[in-house]
Order: structure tokens, then C-alpha cells, then sequence
């Protein structure tokens, strides 16, 4: 019997992610492995076609625990976004699927969710408050505040420097006297 010397074996969590993988079908978003020897760690670059986004590339890091399938992925947004589904301070993501996460699901459930978010913002469950009730009040108000919050978080110097600070402390008076009007 002939050894693997240095070869790592490959745990279940990795065996069935690289077979989840496989499966997924998407012209909205890419997988990116950092190291191709981990499957357990990777990123999902979205770029929505249209809507307030559209233009936009958007970061998601996923890291897959060791009992993966049956916790889901850790899923969080590295791109600064003004959303619903996500908060601006700390990149989390809510999509619902915690409380109802079976082992059937799969990481393309987690990422076709994330396309379809930017698509269908699910403001029942939002973890950006703030967002929510913008988006349901004025809609216009919303994809100015989309589009303008996209436009300067690409820059990740200027990113940095708003760590820790509301939305409503980035934004221009001229949107600020809207937005705050709505909230």
C-alpha cells in the first residue's frame, strides 16, 4: 500500500463543499479560493446587473465550519453597503436561513440568497434598521443613498476611516436633510 506523503486528507465538511461548489450556477457572482488547497474559506464577488447595486462589486467571505453540513457557512460582507439585509459597522449578514438551516441546504442556498438580496431586499428580517425603513418610506430617497454610500465605500482608505460611524455621519447635507426627514 502506497502512502500520500504531505498530502493532507480532506475532511467530510471539505468533501461535500467541493462538491457543493461544483453545483453552483450563477452569472451574477464569482468564487474566489485564496488558497486552492482550502476549500473552506473563499470569497463570492457579486456584481448585480441592475437596481441601486448595479455597477457594484460586493465581497462576501465565507468560511465553512468543520460540521458543515449541518451548520451553515459564516457568510460576512467585506464590502461597506448600504442594505437592509446587512450592517454597514460590521459587514453581517441576515438572510433568514439560521432559524431553518437543515443539512439538505447547500453553500448555493447562501449564495444564490446573497445575489437574490440585492435583487429582492428582504425587509422583514433586516439587521440595517435604518435601511429598512428608508427603503419602505421613499424609495428614491433609498437608491440615492445606495448609490451615493456605493460610490464612496470602493475607496477602502475612506472605508477605514468610517469604521464605527452611522451612515447619517458620511452622508452630504443635502441627503441628510431627506434622509433624516424619513427616519
Amino acid at each position: 500500500i502506497k502512502e500520500s506523503v504531505g498530502k493532507k486528507k480532506r475532511s467530510a465538511a471539505e468533501i461535500r463543499i467541493q462538491k457543493d461548489l461544483a453545483l453552483v450556477e450563477t452569472e451574477n457572482a464569482d468564487i474566489v479560493h485564496p488558497n486552492p488547497n482550502d476549500l473552506t474559506v473563499f470569497t463570492l464577488k457579486v456584481s448585480p446587473k441592475s437596481g441601486p447595486w448595479s455597477g457594484g462589486i460586493f465581497d462576501f467571505s465565507f468560511q465553512v465550519l468543520p460540521n458543515y453540513p449541518y451548520s451553515p457557512p459564516r457568510v460576512i460582507c467585506e464590502t461597506k453597503i448600504y442594505h437592509p439585509n446587512v450592517s454597514f459597522f460590521d459587514g453581517k449578514v441576515c438572510l433568514g436561513m439560521r432559524d431553518w438551516w437543515r443539512p439538505v441546504h447547500d453553500v448555493s442556498t447562501v449564495i444564490h440568497g446573497l445575489v437574490n438580496m440585492f435583487y429582492e431586499p428582504a425587509v422583514d428580517i433586516a439587521l440595517n434598521q435604518q435601511a429598512a425603513s428608508l427603503l419602505l418610506e421613499n424609495e428614491e430617497q433609498f437608491n440615492r443613498v445606495v448609490t451615493w454610500t456605493r460610490r464612496r465605500t470602493n475607496d477602502r482608505k475612506t472605508c477605514q476611516q468610517q469604521i464605527g460611524h452611522s451612515i447619517l455621519d458620511i452622508l452630504p447635507p443635502e441627503m441628510l436633510r431627506i434622509t433624516t426627514d424619513f427616519l
